[in-house]
């Protein structure tokens, strides 16, 4: 495979100059990042340019969005003793450790949001369902939300390659999925019927998964297939 890749680089780049290749050198990765070591000089020199500015864009663009969450996060107030009291008693249940939680107005859904100390987020405004909870807690549980931070990354890395995009979607419902499992393998009998109308309630096709975070909803079209998992659900 190595001998065609660089008989077609030495045809290719035969024809132009290049700032980055020369065509009778064997290409050689210092660096598993990109990187631009001079001015572009031919169409493929530009086309990598473009490329690496793809790649900070949508960097700095999940940054932001994380940033204004972790700023949005210090208006949250502390939870209530009853709140408190409710997640110690999931946590005994199933064996399970809880993190700092709080309390914040606006946001529609529980999530947990990674940092130095992560962060399980309640809204403020609704009375949520313990199975929500034990939802979220189970990701912290299997560190969740760092792997949301790793899928972003390699998003970056192929933002070009809308087949990855693709596969990054479904691996993001696939860890939804198996969260569900592992809820409904901690339920019993009417329990489950009541995490799947939980599921139905948040059906909607707003959804923006902001890096470094877990949450219950995923979108409409994908909390309809879990149902339908839950459904055909066994240990």
């Amino acid at each position: 495979v190595s001998y065609w890749i660089e008989i077609l680089k030495a045809k290719v780049e035969g024809q132009m100059k290049s700032a980055y290749a020369a065509v009778y050198k064997p290409v050689s990765l210092t660096s598993i990042v990109p990187s631009i070591i001079s001015k572009p000089e031919s169409l493929t020199d530009w086309i990598f340019v473009i490329y690496i500015l793809g790649i900070l864009v949508c960097m700095l663009r999940y940054l932001f969005s994380f940033l204004s969450l972790r700023w949005k996060l210090r208006k949250g107030h502390v939870i209530t003793k009853e709140l408190a009291a409710s997640i110690q008693e999931i946590c005994d249940r199933y064996q399970l450790k809880a993190c700092r939680t709080i309390c914040v107005k606006g946001i529609q859904t529980a999530f947990v949001c990674a940092g130095f100390k992560n962060i399980l987020v309640l809204p403020a405004d609704e009375d949520l369902d313990q199975n929500v909870i034990l939802h979220e807690l189970l990701h912290l549980k299997y560190y969740d939300q760092w792997q949301t931070v790793f899928w972003c990354v390699l998003k970056c890395l192929h933002w070009c390659n809308p087949f990855l995009w693709y596969v990054f979607s479904r691996i993001e419902n696939d860890m939804e999925a198996l969260c569900d499992q592992r809820v409904l393998e901690c339920l019993e009998g009417e329990e489950r019927r009541t995490y799947g109308m939980t599921l139905l309630q948040m059906a909607n096709e707003k959804y923006a998964r902001v890096p470094g975070t877990s949450s219950i909803s995923n979108g409409g079209a994908n909390i309809k297939r879990r149902i339908e998992s839950i459904v055909r659900f066994k240990k």
